[in-house]
Parts: C-alpha cells; sequence; structure tokens
C-alpha cells in the first residue's frame, strides 16, 4: 500500500527502517535477514522456552507498528509472524523456512499483527492456498468467472434503486468457490487487479444493455479492492469500461471500504476526486470499523 500510494522509494525506506527495527530488539547472537518482498527471516539461537520466543515476537511486533516518518507524510505497516521450531518443526532449513511460512499465513487469516506457532495442519492448508492460487489463474484464462447482480431497493418508495455486480467462481468440477476463500488471495497474490478490471468491463456491458431493452435499475453498484482504490490506473480502468460500454458516468457507483480508505487517506482523496470528475458515484462501505471520524470522512467526495 505504501508502494502504491507513495512510491517505491518510500516502501524502500520502510524497509530499511524495518530491518533495523528488528535488528535493534535482537540478541547478537540472532540473525535477521530480508528473503524477498516485504518478507524478513529471523533466527534465535538458545531459547530456553516458547515463553521466551513469544516476548521477543511482542517486541518486534510492537516496534514494526509504531509510524515511520516518510518526507512529508507518515506511513504504518502491522507484521504477521509464523514460528518453527528445531527440531520439532524440522531438522533442516527448507523444511523450518517452509513451516514458519504456513505459520506466518495463519497469522494473517487469524487477523494479521500476530504471531503463530507452527501446528501440522498448516502443511495442508498451505498446499490447498497453492493449489487455489494457480487455479484462479487458470480460472481468469479459461473463463470461469461469472457476475451476479442484487437488487438494491428504496425501502420508503419501494422503488429499485441499484443493481450491485458480484463476482462468482465456478471451478472445473462446476462447484461454487466461495468469495470469501478466493478474494483474500486474490489480493495478495495481485490477481485482483485483473479481476476488478474484468468485472467492471463486463457489468458496465451488461447494465448498459438492460438500459438498452429499456430496463431502469438505477444505478450499477461494483465493489472495488484496495489494491485497485490505492494504486495506479483505476481511472483509466473505469473510462475504459464506460466508453467501451457506453454507459454513462453517473450510471455507476463505486463501493470502497472504509478501511482501505484510512490506509492511505492522502492518495484516497486524490483517487477519489479523479472519480468524481468523471460523474462516477462513490459509496464508503462497511463504515464504522475503521474507527475514523465523520469529519475526516466528510473531507471526501463521497455520496
Amino acid at each position: 500500500l505504501i508502494n502504491d500510494s507513495l512510491g517505491h522509494a518510500a516502501g524502500d525506506e520502510v524497509l530499511r527502517k524495518v530491518g533495523e527495527r528488528l535488528t535493534s530488539r535482537l540478541r547478537k547472537a540472532d540473525v535477521v535477514a530480508r528473503v524477498g518482498g516485504d518478507e524478513f527471516a529471523v533466527l534465535l539461537s538458545d531459547v530456553g522456552q516458547d515463553s521466551d520466543v513469544q516476548s521477543i515476537c511482542d517486541q518486534l511486533l510492537e516496534v514494526i507498528a509504531e509510524p515511520f516518518p516518510l518526507g512529508g507524510n507518515t506511513g504504518y505497516v502491522s507484521a504477521s509472524i509464523g514460528i518453527s521450531v528445531f527440531p520439532e518443526d524440522g531438522v533442516d532449513v527448507p523444511t523450518l523456512l517452509k513451516h514458519a511460512d504456513a505459520a506466518m499465513y495463519q497469522a494473517k487469516e487469524n487477523g494479521k499483527n500476530r504471531y503463530a506457532f507452527f501446528e501440522p495442519e498448516m502443511n495442508r492448508r498451505a498446499e490447498q492456498r497453492l493449489r487455489m492460487g494457480r487455479q484462479l489463474r487458470q480460472a481468469l484464462e479459461l473463463d470461469q468467472f461469472s457476475l451476479c447482480y442484487q437488487p438494491q431497493y428504496d425501502l420508503m418508495s419501494g422503488h429499485m434503486v441499484a443493481i450491485e455486480a458480484l463476482l462468482r467462481w465456478r471451478d472445473e468440477h462446476g462447484e461454487l468457490v466461495q468469495p470469501s476463500r478466493f478474494i483474500p488471495l486474490a489480493e495478495d497474490t495481485g490477481l485482483i487487479l485483473a479481476l476488478g478490471a474484468w468485472v467492471l468491463e463486463q457489468s458496465c456491458r451488461q447494465a448498459a444493455a438492460w438500459q438498452a431493452q429499456g430496463l431502469d435499475f438505477g444505478r450499477l453498484a461494483v465493489n472495488v479492492s484496495g489494491r485497485q482504490f490505492l494504486g495506479e490506473g483505476l481511472k483509466e480502468t473505469v473510462i475504459q469500461a464506460l466508453v467501451d460500454s457506453g454507459l454513462a458516468g453517473d450510471q455507476l457507483e463505486l463501493e470502497i471500504t472504509e478501511t482501505w480508505v484510512m490506509e492511505g487517506p492522502y492518495q484516497a482523496e486524490k483517487q477519489m476526486q479523479a472519480l468524481h470528475e468523471l460523474g462516477v458515484k462513490l459509496v464508503i462501505d462497511d463504515f464504522g470499523i475503521a474507527n475514523s471520524s465523520m469529519a475526516y470522512i466528510k473531507r471526501f467526495p463521497i455520496h
């Protein structure tokens, strides 16, 4: 998110500072390394018991959560930590790293900003995740995704005011995969950008076709992921979908989760203004979960 909203130079600076903060809380005998992307590995030697590991992990989570000054901006990150223990969880480096990785994904699934010790069951879940990641890529190529549309009604008048496009995936066996299973994975892998563009394109085409048939459904509502919203190119993607379909900008409503808005408020404000200029309606979803003040939200051009 910091890369997308403040640039890669800011992201590199965060990585450097995370490295400094990690080493500041570890002993001279310990080893810390960046193993790629935004992942670090820590090797603790001569640890007596699990509670000692927990204490160190608590310190690492605490120091990483402190704000990062980045020029005129402030960045925040959290960490998810997976723990494997020698020799119970493996006797060689690849196995220990693999099991720590599986535990890290469990920590993410448990809500992030926490740690988890490896358990054998995690291996099965990690393999499922890997398999689903491959299937997700193939699903785009094999046209296994579809959209269904949920009507939204004004309870006072009883009139339909919008239809919300909802993404569905049937795997190669024809079984429906729950969005709660594949959307977070698409977010993590970056596939959500291609998926999100596909949803916008297909739903705008369908809405324009229904309008041409004289059907009055109000607006088309489409959910926008955090990666889409805080990344580059969303405005261009929206323009392309509107131009290709012939749908008017004021017939499109984009739903943005409040949590993502508050992750990068400066970028969010710029992005919203650009979309607002296209006539697109903007809606905040799940309001209240990110503890943002109403005064702050009122700064944004939302409807």
